[in-house]
């Protein structure tokens, strides 16, 4: 089972964390974001074309107290480049519902750009793996969601931030 190191990415490497401005909220919930429990195994893609993928599952920390279980799957399809598939799984999103949720994201390059689309969940490589004691989200109930989208996004960003080998899969 590999650890990451908890640290603020703009200190990383500093001897002492110093700071230009004073730290907002935001900065202090960052400088303690990190990656916790990962495994790795690995999957044959769906696709049927036999390629086995590396596929990570843990736990990530945001916002200092806050957690997100993670399950993330690096495809790269010959023509196609290399494609992140995030699941991530969550408390609750609905009044009514207490079912905990996975919100899907499918992350690839595009002309050296990284893209993100939140997605459909029966799109993900990972799919049907599916409990009915889960609520899986459909692209519409996330973007219906006040901040849902900024959530998932978020959390894409500080997962490749703090996972090396996603970072390296997705940008070289």
């Amino acid at each position: 089972m590999a650890s990451y190191e908890c640290v603020a990415p703009a200190q990383a490497g500093a001897r002492f964390p110093t700071y230009a401005i004073p730290m907002t909220i935001r900065d202090i919930g960052r400088s303690l974001m990190c990656i916790e429990e990962i495994t790795e195994t690995t999957q044959v893609c769906p696709c049927g074309c036999g390629m086995v993928f590396p596929v990570f599952e843990g736990r990530l920390r945001y916002d200092g107290d806050h957690f997100v279980k993670f399950k993330a799957g690096h495809l790269a399809h010959c023509e196609t480049g290399p494609h992140l598939w995030l699941l991530l799984y969550s408390g609750p999103w609905f009044e009514g519902d207490d079912r905990n949720c996975w919100t899907t994201l499918h992350v690839w390059v595009a002309d050296g750009n990284v893209q993100t689309s939140i997605a459909d969940p029966d799109e993900s490589p990972f799919w049907p793996t599916r409990s009915e004691s889960h609520r899986y989200l459909r692209r519409e109930e996330v973007l219906s969601q006040p901040g849902g989208k900024g959530w998932a996004i978020d959390r894409r960003l500080e997962f490749e931030e703090s996972h090396p080998p996603t970072r390296r899969f997705l940008v070289g």
